[in-house]
This record gives C-alpha cells, sequence and structure tokens, in this order.
C-alpha cells in the first residue's frame, strides 16, 4: 500500500512539472493576495488584529513580490510572494510593524534641522549614521504605527518596495520617473547597486528582512503559492 501511494505522489509531482506549474508565477495577482491574505489572517489575529486589508507591492523590476496588510485598530505587516513549492524549509516569509520612525539623513555635525517644514533630530541611540528623526512641536520623536503607504495617502496608487542593503524603501513613482522614498518625502532614482553594503547608510528605510514562520516539517507538495 505504501509504494502505491508514493507512486501516486510521484506521478503527481511528475504532471505538476509537465504542466509547469511548480512555482508561484503560474497564479495571477489576485490569486495570490488571496492566499496570502488567509495565511496571514490567524496570524494577525493573534496580534490582536480585528480586520485587515491586503494591497499588492511591487519590486525594483516592477513584478509583484509583496503584500502589504493595513491592520485594524492599528499596525501593519508586510508578506513576501512565494516561489519555492518544494523547499522543506519554505513556509510564509512576512514582517510585522508596531511602531516606527520617519527620518532623513544629512552630512552635517548639527544635533537638529529644519526639513519641509518640520524639525528633525538625532538620535543619541541610533546606530544610523548622520540619521535625523522627526519631532513634534515639543521636541520628542514622532513614532507611527500605520504604513508609510497609508500616512503618504498612495493607497490607491501602484506602491513598490525597493531592495536596499539591510533594508526597503517604501516608495511610489514620481511624475518624472523617479521613486519617492515615503520616508524621508525625497526623490530619487533606484539603482541595483543600492543593495551592496557600501550603501547600508544612504537612504531612509525601513529595515525589513524577511524570515520564515512555521516553518513546514514536511513538504508541501501542492502549496505552490
Amino acid at each position: 500500500m505504501k509504494i502505491k501511494v508514493i507512486s501516486v505522489l510521484l506521478l503527481a509531482v511528475i504532471a505538476l512539472t509537465l504542466s509547469g506549474c511548480l512555482s508561484g508565477s503560474c497564479y495571477s495577482e489576485e490569486e495570490h493576495i488571496e492566499f496570502m491574505s488567509e495565511s496571514m489572517r490567524e496570524k494577525l489575529l493573534k496580534k490582536g488584529v480585528t480586520d485587515f486589508y491586503a494591497y499588492p507591492l511591487y519590486n525594483e523590476n516592477d513584478e509583484f513580490e509583496y503584500c502589504l496588510f493595513e491592520c485594524e485598530p492599528s499596525g501593519f505587516a508586510f508578506s513576501c510572494v512565494r516561489n519555492m513549492p518544494f523547499d522543506y524549509f519554505y513556509a510564509d516569509q512576512y514582517v510585522s510593524f508596531i511602531e516606527w520612525q520617519r527620518m532623513i539623513v544629512r552630512d552635517t555635525d548639527a544635533e537638529t534641522l529644519t526639513y519641509n517644514g518640520v524639525v528633525w533630530a538625532k538620535d543619541e541611540e541610533s546606530s544610523f549614521s548622520d540619521a535625523f528623526y522627526e519631532c513634534d512641536e515639543y521636541g520628542e520623536f514622532v513614532y507611527y504605527n500605520e504604513s508609510p503607504f497609508k500616512l503618504a495617502d498612495v493607497l490607491d496608487q501602484r506602491m513598490y518596495l525597493l531592495k536596499i542593503y539591510n533594508g526597503h524603501i517604501p516608495a511610489v513613482k514620481a511624475e518624472n520617473g523617479k521613486y519617492i522614498n515615503l520616508i524621508s518625502f525625497e526623490e530619487f532614482e533606484y539603482r541595483s547597486e543600492y543593495q551592496e553594503i557600501e550603501y547600508e547608510y544612504a537612504f531612509p528605510k525601513l529595515k525589513l528582512i524577511f524570515f520564515m514562520k512555521d516553518k513546514l516539517k514536511t513538504p508541501n507538495i501542492f502549496g505552490v503559492l
């Protein structure tokens, strides 16, 4: 009986291979979003989320690669599209945020500065070189629990999550074709070399490192999304 079962599974794998549907690219953007939303639902509910809305995010090659989850009553999360169905230890990759800070980078010895009508100050506890963090009218650092996309009111636009060294830049495109960094609201041109270590402190970013959650103990043969 075991031999027959194994034979059936092998035939199924061969059939899937011949049909060319062993990667996430076989599925539509809508199907990915639906699958990822269902996969994330239990995880987010455990964090106290009552509801959420999912949005597609695109990489530096204009390819759909991530999902943004705007949560209620607060918070947000990102999830990465799955493209490795037969990896024994591959499971949903995601990161979630409770709060974050907006910042700009300036090469100056000043402790505070004003940019776009906002006061920015250095944080002695920050490891980010030449970083200035947004302050409120009382000089206190400002923290957010909504995503940069929602705060910038761009949820109805094509949104990007661009890889740079040790993080990602949330962005949208400007009319001139450049990107707008939604953390600093500065325009920039993206280059692939920004993923190299010498650019670690070049741009304000979200420190996103996608990690595997709930590792599979056995291969999910039909989990191709």
